[in-house]
């Protein structure tokens, strides 16, 4: 079973670099990346390769990341009420992770790839 339909992972991707680009749109924002990106030794034109890198990452890379990094967490409780808590904090580290179901409820767009 997958985790992610891949037209949603390559819809995402997309809409990073839309978003990255509707951020870069004034002078003053091209200029202050540019800035940054001199200032880390980077070239002050090291952003224009920035949609290509993306678009180049696939699916399973990134499946394979979040199988790698998404391994481990720590759970920790916030509580005014610490007596309470049965659950011991601590590091959990996990195998498998169960399906999630990353569409809202309700939403339509979709529907017509259901079938793919």
């Amino acid at each position: 079973m997958k985790d992610v339909q891949e037209d949603w992972f390559k819809r995402a991707r997309e809409l990073i670099v839309v978003a990255d680009a509707m951020e870069k749109e004034t002078p003053a924002a091209q200029a202050q990346l540019a800035a940054v990106d001199e200032v880390l030794g980077l070239g002050y034109d090291y952003h224009k390769q920035f949609a290509d890198q993306i678009r180049k990452v696939t699916f399973p890379q990134v499946q394979r990341t979040a199988r790698a990094r998404l391994r481990e967490c720590i759970v920790t409780i916030s509580t005014p009420n610490p007596e309470l808590v049965k659950i011991k904090p601590g590091v959990r580290t996990y195998t498998s992770f169960p399906p999630v179901d990353l569409a809202p409820k309700g939403v339509q767009h979709d529907v017509g790839g259901a079938g793919k």
